[in-house]
């Protein structure tokens, strides 16, 4: 009984030890500084980067909607054969 005891003892505070020590990984106290970059940018950063690609895709429309204007660009249909 005494063997017993000792055991679910030791097994108890193995288990408490292990917890204390991934609760302080996770925390970060001992967990290792990363300096990733993160997965989200901050809000200013990312309404800055749809601006530049809006811009972007704006000036993209207005070349074409030019060359569709200048008549230099011609469209050939053809049926497909069945």
């Amino acid at each position: 009984m005494k063997k017993t005891r000792i055991y679910w003892s030791l097994l108890l505070f193995a288990n408490f030890a292990l917890c204390v020590m991934l609760g302080l990984y996770g925390s970060g106290w001992a967990a290792p500084a990363s300096k990733q970059k993160q997965p989200f940018s901050n809000p200013v950063e990312q309404r800055a980067e749809i601006i530049r690609q809006l811009e972007k895709i704006n000036t993209q429309l207005q070349q074409q909607i030019l060359l569709l204007q200048s008549g230099k660009m011609q469209v050939v249909v053809e049926k497909l054969q069945e």
